[in-house]
């Protein structure tokens, strides 16, 4: 996929364009029971926009400036590589500040248990994220938390975290 993303953003083709073209490609080698959920984001020039293709994961995070909680940007795409013709339609611009942060994650986090069972949850790691966001901590305080959340356990499954500041 790489070849393909590189290509496409060197002829300059819209990410509208980039996000069809790596469904297509998934939905020609990968088994039919196999897919690929990410997000794509397309940053203006400017940095003043954002927009964000959720494509199959947890509500992504965005804090703008002074803001103590997060605008979610909920998954609005089907999984790439699903769906021959998924039917995407291109999201709105986002108006963003510089200091904005966009914090996208896969379901490992959430789902995460700990030794009786209970899941870690999107309220505890919205309000993770805050504490992260607005004490100025290491995003690697997650990890840290998530590991004492489920105690003596091996995570089940993986835990992704990726942080986008403007």
């Amino acid at each position: 996929l790489s070849d393909l993303f590189y290509e496409s953003t060197l002829r300059g083709d819209a990410m509208q364009g980039i996000v069809e073209a790596v469904n297509a490609k998934l939905h020609a080698i990968l088994p039919e029971s196999m897919f690929m959920v990410g997000c794509f984001v397309e940053v203006s020039p400017q940095r003043d926009r954002l927009r964000v293709w959720n494509c199959g994961l947890p509500e992504a995070f965005l804090y703008l400036d002074g803001a103590t909680r997060p605008q979610h940007i909920a998954s609005s795409c089907y999984p790439r590589g699903l769906m021959v013709e998924p039917g995407d339609v291109s999201p709105d611009w986002i108006i963003v500040q510089e200091s904005a942060h966009l914090y996208c994650h896969t379901d490992g986090i959430v789902e995460e248990r700990d030794q009786h069972g209970a899941i870690f949850g999107i309220k505890r790691l919205e309000t993770l994220m805050g504490e992260v966001k607005q004490g100025g901590l290491p995003l690697e305080r997650v990890a840290e938390v998530l590991a004492d959340f489920r105690g003596n356990k091996s995570a089940s499954d993986d835990l992704t975290l990726v942080e986008l500041t403007l």
